[in-house]
């Protein structure tokens, strides 16, 4: 259970998803002031403390932790019904297993459950295997769901890979809202192009469904037909707007963000879970060097 408190964020103290002063206080509500962050990383709470991103940090009820919590409450209330001696700590430890060891699997021949959840299998001892990018082969199939592998061990240091050359950043949140004119909303979500959005670590580059995006806000409606039909070569002012734009909402706001919540984690004190912690300020770090090596090969500038 120790791994999983260490890692798992639905286990943590409730305190960590307000936003923290540098005495590591919480508040519930950010208002306009500058000294506050989140620590938690908002590809999971959807909250953010950058001045630019403030509107989403009431966004909730949408984001991976509260969906998770959710999730467990209901399978929790149906369970605890059924089996009332069952101890809510015991049931959080074989669901998290459950759940952090379950694959996406369609049977061959057999009409796919309408419920996503319902298509989820066990593949045991899979957890096993040594947690890198690379030595290991995965192949979904008619035949089954087969991985090879030349290594194993156990992992002690949570879900968090030092290296990861698939790592990425989620995006949506910087084309939605006041981030976006309904007009060019409407046109990417025509498009099939409308959420999905990460920057890539290994290449240190945006998606092209994040491209796209870019493109939608810095070119009038034509040429942006023009450029989703791959016809006609992007001019340079096109090219510098986008990479203002690229610079200015995404790559800052982002630096930003990471280097608040590594110095409110660095000052927070004994009440954040020491694993909890050492997690978080790895992630972040993570984050902000992927970032930062973003903007060296990017360049822009403010405006």
């Amino acid at each position: 259970m120790q791994d999983f408190q260490e890692s798992i964020s639905m286990l943590w103290p409730s305190f960590m998803r307000e936003p923290l002063d540098y005495d590591g206080n919480p508040h519930y509500t950010i208002g306009q002031r500058e000294d506050l962050a989140f620590i938690l990383p908002p590809a999971i709470t959807g909250r953010w403390a950058h001045y630019q991103m403030r509107e989403f940090w009431k966004i909730r009820d949408i984001a991976p932790l509260y969906r998770q919590e959710k999730k467990f409450k209901v399978d929790w209330d149906i369970v605890s019904k059924v089996f009332p001696d069952q101890t809510l700590a015991e049931y959080t430890y074989h669901w998290l297993i459950v759940n952090t060891r379950s694959f996406y699997f369609e049977v061959s021949g057999r009409e796919a459950p309408q419920n996503h959840n319902d298509r989820m299998v066990l593949c045991p001892f899979v957890d096993y295997f040594n947690h890198n990018d690379h030595g290991c082969g995965v192949e979904f199939s008619e035949k089954g769901y087969t991985m090879l592998a030349n290594r194993s061990s156990p992992h002690t240091d949570g879900f968090i890979l030092e290296n990861n050359r698939y790592d990425c950043l989620p995006l949506d949140d910087f084309f939605s809202g006041k981030q976006i004119n309904r007009n060019s909303e409407r046109s990417l979500e025509k498009a099939g192009y409308l959420g999905y959005l990460a920057f890539k670590d290994a290449v240190c580059i945006v998606c092209f469904r994040t491209q796209v995006a870019i493109q939608r806000q810095t070119l009038n409606t034509h040429h942006w037909k023009k450029f989703m039909a791959g016809v006609g070569a992007e001019d340079e002012n096109s090219k510098v707007a986008a990479a203002i734009l690229l610079h200015n909402r995404i790559l800052l706001p982002y630096k930003d963000e990471a280097e608040e919540a590594l110095q409110h984690l660095e000052r927070a004190g004994d009440a954040i879970p020491p694993g909890a912690k050492d997690t978080l300020i790895n992630r972040w770090k993570q984050i902000r060097d992927m970032i930062q090596q973003a903007l060296l090969i990017h360049g822009g500038g403010r405006v």
